[in-house]
């Protein structure tokens, strides 16, 4: 479970890593009887939520005015026009659907002030679906 935590810890703060094949792993464990599904679950779900927690809170707080500053850039505008209609879904949708996004998804709903707990909350929902596919 530790190497689980930290490996999607990682993950969640945008640092390349091979999240997706600790996954596997974890499930792999748990298939041949050697590990137990819930503390891998909940390992995983915990490391990457704090993870996206943690660069949520970085923009909030401090590269927020690095983002206002890249509004001025017509594409980050469309991008921000997309947040604000999809806010929750986009935060969710992210997280396991369409990865790619995540890590600017976050960066927006920080930077935009987006409700804590509401981010924590799609954010933590859509790690588990990503975390149940494997």
């Amino acid at each position: 479970p530790f190497a689980m935590f930290g490996a999607l810890l990682v993950a969640g703060l945008g640092v390349p890593s091979p999240a997706a094949l600790m996954a596997v792993a974890g499930g792999f464990l748990v298939r041949t009887g050697r590990g137990d599904v819930a503390p891998l679950f909940l390992a995983g779900l915990a490391g990457m939520t704090l993870g996206h927690f943690l660069m949520y809170t970085l923009a909030r707080r401090g590269i927020g005015s690095f983002l206002r500053r890249a509004e001025k850039k017509r594409i980050f505008a469309k991008a921000k026009a997309e947040f604000d209609r999809h806010e929750f879904r986009a935060i969710f949708l992210s997280r396991w659907l369409v990865t790619a996004i995540g890590l600017p998804v976050t960066l927006l709903a920080g930077s935009d002030r987006y409700p804590t707990v509401r981010y924590l909350l799609a954010a933590a929902s859509g790690n588990a679906v990503w975390l149940a596919l494997f």
